[in-house]
């Protein structure tokens, strides 16, 4: 319809023109109460201008009406919106899709299916996958007669649907497409024929059986999961086979999973069978968890079938778990205990000592200390089994077992895992003992019995550190050593005083491990603790007190001493030399830009740099000179505007040229 179009209607009469011009030029609002009045008048059946809207062939009229209509959430809107869905204008029926996905009408979906007549393909989906979602039966033969004519894409969007609608009346049209070449399709049409099977109708049965044949693996697996619930004694013998015989790992994952709903005496020595052999780490997974979610008497009764089978890895597998699940059995231990006299290689035996260990008795560790020193695949798997017992078991128990003669240095490594596992520190007679182990040939044990004996805090422990550390040659345990040393420290600052004379035997090694004592993260407590140390060790040697003042202008650096705090402490622990420090402070510190004088500090460390008695000029403005604060050298120029002649005026004076002249480089 074109041009103006006037209604009779007194004073509601409106030209068409003028109402579009309205609806154009107004906002949001003014559109909204527009379009209502429109509405209302419209189901009240007087004068209106919406059969022209819905009968025009303006898209953009139309696309704003629907818009309107999104935000009504009732009955009548819905009607009309999803009649929009036919609209032969793709763009108004597309619109019409996203005004019907927005409006919130409750039973919105239960008037898509005068939708299923529109002739655009795209709504078509979302109206077919939404009548499926929502379950609107009514839907039903019309999404059928559509079937025969649907393109690929259509076709598989309506079988997924007829999924949510099962019924028995499907069936003889889903017939065509059971053996469909597209693998999709079939897929599709098996998922409905296992809905229909899940509600009853077991005529779908010989379909899902036909299908555990299909070439394609997804399509097998879906069958054993829609067969699994219901499937009988012919799918139990089906999903045995295919767990052990089909070529895909999903499948036989699959089939494995059917079988936990199963029980019979062979079913255990079956499941053995795949944990033992399938190549598939997941197939083999699924099977152990299947298995073992089995009722405890019925997993018993199995197991004891399969302890004397020729399948030897079977009954190995048989063995491990039977002692897993009979934890507190004396009768147990005592035939595994048996077992392992009659055992004929190490092999065999071997898994009657890992049997043993899961039992977790501690009435078998005599038998399995006695193993310890057989051959090493016996004394291997003999220390792992004591090692899930000595979880009851205290430390010194398991110190003890090291003392044993002629131990394997694998064996040694199990025995010391297991005390790095725990969080009690060794007693003092053990760290002696464990010293011997800290300088054993092997690194693993070195580096195993350091850890252990890094667990002790007391001095002896940080000698016998110290000791190994300068000892040993393998970089990666030097630097855990390195470690537990420095960690030591942080913990005792003290204790560095005890090794000084370890490292005056070293001489080469003694700056670089003092270095790394400088490199501590610590705090300003632990910092003062270790300086009258630090000032100790160096002496009156200059290369040492060199060292030690880059210790303390590093802390200066990082914020961990001041100073004010550091020149007291030099001072007190060594006067003497308190010069060649200050000379070398002020070295490093124009050396690494250390100039972190505090305000309040400056006039402080003036007084006790006079009251220590420096009297060289030079190296008494130099350290002043460090301060680079404005407030300072005000301070300065007040000391010599006084007039006087005394020391204090000369070194303020020198101070203040010194300075100028850093300024004029700069």
């Amino acid at each position: 319809m074109s041009g103006p179009h006037l209604l009779p209607g007194g004073e509601r009469e409106m030209d068409i023109r003028a109402f579009i011009k309205k609806i154009e030029d107004s906002t949001d609002d003014e559109r909204f109460a527009l379009w209502m009045i429109q509405y209302r008048l419209y189901f009240e059946k007087k004068d209106n201008l919406l059969n022209w809207v819905m009968d025009c062939e303006d898209g953009i009229i139309k696309i704003l009406f629907i818009r309107f209509l999104a935000k009504v959430p009732e009955k009548s809107s819905v009607e009309i919106l999803a009649s929009f869905l036919n609209d032969k204008n793709h763009i108004v029926a597309e619109a019409a899709r996203k005004g019907f996905e927005k409006n919130h009408y409750s039973a919105k979906f239960m008037e898509l299916v005068i939708a299923l007549n529109t002739p655009h393909e795209s709504v078509l989906y979302y109206v077919v996958e939404q009548i499926g979602l929502n379950q609107i039966d009514d839907a039903l033969f019309k999404l059928i007669r559509l079937l025969p004519k649907a393109s690929e894409a259509l076709l598989m969007k309506i079988i997924s649907a007829l999924r949510h609608l099962a019924k028995l009346d499907i069936l003889p049209n889903l017939l065509p497409f059971i053996q469909d070449e597209r693998e999709e399709i079939r897929l599709r049409v098996l998922l409905v024929l296992g809905a229909l099977y899940e509600r009853g109708f077991r005529r779908t049965r010989k379909f899902l059986l036909l299908y555990l044949k299909d070439p394609c693996a997804s399509v097998r697996k879906t069958a054993i999961w829609a067969l699994k619930k219901k499937g009988g004694p012919v799918a139990f013998r089906i999903f045995k086979k295919m767990s052990l015989e089909d070529e895909s790992p999903l499948v036989r994952q699959e089939a494995v999973t059917a079988l936990e709903s199963y029980f019979n005496p062979g079913l255990v020595k079956h499941l053995l069978k795949i944990m033992v052999h399938d190549k598939d780490r997941y197939v083999m997974l699924r099977a152990e968890s299947v298995l073992m979610e089995k009722p405890f008497h019925q997993l018993t009764q199995g197991l004891k079938k399969v302890l004397k089978s020729k399948d030897e890895k079977a009954a190995f597998k048989a063995i491990l778990l039977y002692a897993a699940s009979h934890r507190d059995s004396p009768e147990v231990l005592r035939y595994l205990l048996s077992e392992y006299k009659k055992a004929a290689s190490d092999q065999i035996r071997v898994v009657y000592i890992q049997a043993i260990g899961f039992l977790e008795q501690s009435e078998s560790i005599p038998f399995l200390q006695e193993r310890l020193a057989d051959g090493i695949l016996i004394s291997y798997a003999a220390a792992v089994s004591l090692t899930k017992i000595w979880r009851q078991l205290g430390g010194d128990y398991i110190y003890s077992i090291l003392s044993e003669k002629n131990l394997q240095p694998l064996v040694i490594q199990i025995i010391l895992k297991q005390l790095t596992k725990r969080d009690c520190a060794p007693a003092p007679d053990m760290i002696a003992f464990l010293a011997g182990w800290l300088r054993h040939d092997n690194l693993n044990v070195r580096y195993l019995a350091g850890q252990i004996v890094g667990k002790s805090r007391n001095i002896e422990a940080f000698r016998q550190i110290v000791v190994a550390m300068l000892a040993e040659v393998d970089p990666s345990n030097k630097s855990s050593l390195e470690k537990l040393f420095l960690d030591y420290l942080l913990i005792n600052p003290s204790f560095l005083e005890n090794v000084l004379p370890l490292f005056e035997e070293k001489t080469n090694d003694s700056p670089y491990y003092l270095s790394l004592v400088g490199g501590l993260k610590m705090k300003p407590d632990q910092a003062v603790i270790l300086l009258p140390i630090l000032f100790l060790w160096a002496g009156n040697r200059k290369e040492r007190f060199e060292l030690v003042g880059e210790i303390v202008v590093d802390w200066v650096k990082k914020g961990i001493m001041r100073w004010l705090g550091v020149l007291q402490e030099t001072f007190r622990c060594d006067g003497t030399h308190f010069d060649e420090y200050l000379l070398e402070y002020i070295r490093l510190s124009e050396k690494y830009s250390v100039f972190p004088f505090e305000t309040s500090e400056i006039n402080a460390i003036r007084e006790l740099l006079e009251e220590v008695g420096v009297n060289d000029e030079d190296l008494f403005v130099r350290f002043l000179s460090l301060s680079r604060s404005d407030l300072f050298v005000s301070d300065m120029v007040d000391i010599i505007s006084q007039g006087n002649h005394d020391f204090k005026t000369l070194i303020a004076r020198k101070t203040i040229k010194r300075f100028i002249m850093e300024s004029n480089k700069s």
